[in-house]
């Protein structure tokens, strides 16, 4: 089954929200995850991938994400954040695929200006 299924199935997703992490700090993973948690436009629109770029302790273990109606985790094999992005817009369910760093922290209105830039540039 498409790894992308259940997540398409429960409707219309505008963005993804993809995370690339090697190793990160808890600490300035932990801010970004908040952040997110903080969005204003509803989490039914969006989704979010944590993309692991070969971390030595896996992210799923480590870094709930659970929160999120529409989360995922994508490990690939091999560091390196170009491989990892490349991987995460793959994956993604949603419209428009929208990278966060972690080492910074996501504005408010983040997810809302993503949607807002994929509804100006047409269906996908």
């Amino acid at each position: 089954m498409d790894a992308n299924a259940n997540v398409k199935e429960q409707g219309r997703l505008d963005v993804t929200v993809i995370i690339c992490s090697h190793n990160p700090r808890r600490d300035y993973l932990g801010l970004v995850l908040d952040a997110l948690k903080a969005q204003s436009l509803p989490r039914s629109r969006w989704e979010l991938l944590l993309v692991d770029s070969a971390s030595a302790i896996p992210l799923e273990a480590s870094e709930p994400i659970s929160w999120h109606g529409n989360h995922r985790y994508v490990r690939v094999g091999e560091p390196g954040s170009a491989i990892a992005r490349l991987r995460g817009v793959e994956a993604a369910a949603g419209g428009l695929p929208c990278t966060v760093r972690t080492q910074r922290s996501a504005m408010p209105a983040f997810v809302r200006w993503c949607h807002h830039a994929s509804s100006r540039c047409g269906p996908t």
